[in-house]
């Protein structure tokens, strides 16, 4: 291995005051952050760590696009080649991350292609799933409870087997397909025990306790259904 450290960041869910002692450290040692954002828009997670990070602190954001997979892997080996010259040179990286980095975190594809050549820290973040069992101040699992934690795109077969087996289910990134995840929830009975939250910790939160009164159409991509049936 050559260079410095590259850091993973995790910011939690978009609440600032959800950043870990150990990431305030870690970002207040590093010369260089890094974080993404969706092209066109802000970076989330920047926007999450702003007031923690020193004066003459270097902040960089790189736009990864989503459209297909293809342009999302150019876009994480472009990123990853200017943070390994950073790297090289001798100046340490903290790349932020929403929720915890190797939970469905971007930098996952930056560990992959830099890890050989760059020791890895990690510091943990509080994901979405914890961040939404506090919001709705409903348990995720206790005793000898089960839990299961999918993306929307696992798939229908998926999402049912999950629906049917585990006590606790939590669908994350919910986004484009809100309206049929609810539907499938529906069909498995267990419509009650389900809830939906979006953009959690950020200015936009929003919490639904009842899914009749889910908004019409998609959500947006930080959003999630939690469906547990409670502790006995």
């Amino acid at each position: 291995m050559t260079g410095a450290v590259l850091y993973g960041v995790g910011v939690g869910p978009g609440d600032p005051e959800l950043l870990t002692l150990r990431a305030r450290r870690v970002l207040h040692e590093v010369p260089v952050v890094a974080a993404i954002a969706s092209p066109g828009r802000p970076s989330r997670a920047l926007a999450c760590v702003r007031g923690h990070l020193p004066a003459g602190a270097e902040a960089r954001v790189f736009e990864i696009p989503m459209d297909t997979r293809a342009a999302a892997e150019a876009a994480y080996r472009a990123m990853a080649e200017a943070l390994g010259r950073e790297l090289d040179a001798g100046r340490a990286v903290a790349v932020l991350c929403e929720g915890d980095p190797l939970f469905y975190g971007s930098f996952i594809y930056l560990q992959r292609r830099l890890a050989p050549r760059h020791p890895v820290r990690v510091v943990p973040g509080v994901s979405a799933v914890a961040a939404a069992g506090a919001a709705l101040v409903r348990p995720l699992a206790c005793q000898d409870q089960t839990l299961a934690v999918l993306p929307a795109g696992a798939g229908e077969a998926r999402l049912r087997g999950a629906l049917e087996a585990f006590d606790t289910v939590v669908v994350l990134k919910a986004g484009r397909e809100r309206q049929a995840i609810a539907r499938l929830i529906r069909a498995c009975g267990r419509a009650g025990e389900a809830s939906y939250c979006e953009e959690l910790g950020g200015d936009g939160e929003r919490l639904v306790h009842d899914l009749d009164h889910l908004p019409p159409g998609p959500g947006p991509y930080f959003s999630l259904f939690l469906i547990a049936r409670g502790c006995p």
